[in-house]
């Protein structure tokens, strides 16, 4: 048997019903939930930010696959590979296909807004 509670009125808390009556006051006085402050405010910038039009930009132009090519030749031959172990040499000698490839591939990362970061 647990010993009894003092309650909020300076009585004392002896059975069960009693103890448990106390405890929920006590803890409903300490873990109240706060009073909703600027709730309507936030709730109406957040749905005027949601409602607003988009902000309008000109598309990005597409690459070419002679940019693509130049940019690739630029490229100095002489540097260390990256992570993926393609080297300068190699991507200077990539036929037309591929020069192709790779430029379909910029241009959905730049209608798809995606860019990997590897």
């Amino acid at each position: 048997m647990s010993p009894p509670l003092q309650q909020d009125d300076n009585t004392w808390s002896i059975t069960d019903k009693e103890k448990a009556a106390a405890f929920a006051t006590y803890l409903t006085t300490v873990y109240s939930t706060p009073p909703a402050t600027n709730t309507n405010t936030t709730e109406n910038t957040v749905k005027t930010f949601l409602d607003s039009a988009c902000p309008m930009m000109l598309p990005i132009t597409p690459f070419y696959p002679t940019e693509v090519k130049d940019a690739i030749n630029k490229c100095n031959s002489h540097k260390a590979p990256g992570s993926d172990l393609i080297t300068g040499p190699i991507l200077q000698a990539l036929p037309q296909k591929a020069m192709v490839l790779l430029t379909t591939i910029y241009n959905s990362m730049l209608r798809l807004t995606y860019f990997p970061l590897m």
